[in-house]
């Protein structure tokens, strides 16, 4: 049995390629073919306002996701994107437009229903009514890995799914071949021809390729619209400040450009002490001994790999003074002198001067 993880900043997906043949033999075929291709880019341009990013912030790191609008203030996705949120944001092309609460959650179908405090222009998708077709092309919109809003086709290349995921059972998945990764979760497979939802964008196989799931829109559309007439409001968790990391007794000494454990920020060491930036956001921060912590804003050209630190492993830099770990949240680094130090993760970050926690 593949063993499956959710598709998450926090969800671990592998990407699946699809292929396309082509042939004369059957003439019919491929005339259905041209004609759902060609009709995608004009279904893709027509809803992708209602296509939003969704990064959440939890007490034990981030997680990031997507949502799909279904009312002027209502975001359905799915629920391991915002389970144990402390604050959910939500972005449309690039720009914040607001944040978000849970009114409605179940975790056995992996599915949640938000509300913002206003209205948000865009799309608002329907459910399909029809039970999918096998072989039927499709959609799936989101936003992998921070990039900007994606599309992958496919086809719809199984019915009834039964999986166990995380010791929950799931039943009546769909199965496609759309290639999904991290931050897909939660964003519309959509019917290539009609724009309809057929499913929410839920988990894949770890160790398979062209092995994607999603709930169905017969399991979601009961519950997002009893949701959505009587809400069940979840509360935000409250998070205690963020405490500086321990200081390390690590005796090695590193200098250049090195990645956190997941690629996701990229740092460089030297005895005046480190500069790390967070990816694709590009907000920098840095660390200097005896100065404290500095936000950088947005860092150009600071692109540049390194090697991955290892997880559970630390360094000080040349100076001796600034020691940095890693782990999946991302890089910190702390001053051993002074107590200043920085957490830097894809799209959120602290820093500490000695004055406090201040988030950015």
């Amino acid at each position: 049995m593949h063993r499956l993880a959710f598709v998450t900043t926090v969800v671990l997906l592998s990407v699946a390629a699809a292929g396309c043949g082509d042939g004369d033999e059957s003439s019919a075929e491929v005339t259905t073919t041209t004609v759902e291709s060609i009709e995608l880019p004009k279904t893709v341009a027509q809803v992708r306002s209602g296509v939003l990013r969704l990064e959440v912030e939890t007490c034990d790191g981030l997680a990031q996701g997507t949502g799909m609008l279904v009312g002027p203030r209502l975001i359905a996705t799915v629920e391991h994107v915002v389970v144990g949120a402390s604050q959910i944001v939500v972005k449309q092309r690039g720009a914040n437009v607001g944040t978000a609460t849970v009114i409605g959650h179940d975790p056995d179908r992996d599915l949640a229903l938000l509300r913002t405090p206003r209205g948000i222009d865009g799309h608002v998708f329907r459910f399909a009514r029809r039970t999918p077709r096998l072989g039927e092309e499709v959609a799936a919109l989101g936003y992998p890995l921070g990039l900007p809003l994606t599309v992958t086709r496919g086809i719809v290349s199984g019915l009834n799914r039964t999986l166990d995921v995380d010791g929950v059972r799931r039943t009546r998945l769909v199965q496609t071949d759309a290639a999904v990764n991290f931050g897909n979760s939660g964003g519309p497979l959509l019917s290539a021809k009609s724009g309809e939802v057929i499913g929410l964008v839920d988990a894949a196989a770890r160790d398979g390729e062209g092995l994607a799931f999603a709930v169905t829109a017969k399991t979601a559309r009961p519950l997002i619209e009893a949701w959505a007439a009587a809400p069940q409001p979840v509360a935000l968790e409250r998070c205690q400040p963020e405490s500086a990391p321990p200081a390390s007794s690590a005796s090695e000494v590193y200098e250049g450009y090195f990645s956190s454990v997941d690629r996701l920020e990229v740092c460089y060491a030297d005895d005046q002490g480190a500069v790390c930036t967070a990816l694709p956001s590009g907000k920098g921060v840095s660390l200097e001994p005896g100065r404290g912590a500095t936000y950088l804003g947005i860092v150009e050209g600071s692109d540049q790999g390194g090697p991955a630190m290892p997880l559970g492993t630390s360094f000080t830099t040349p100076g001796g003074t600034i020691t940095c770990d890693s782990s999946y949240r991302g890089i910190r680094c702390l001053d051993d002198t002074t107590g200043a130090y920085f957490v830097l993760g894809d799209y959120r970050g602290y820093l500490n001067n000695g004055s406090g926690d201040k988030r950015f």
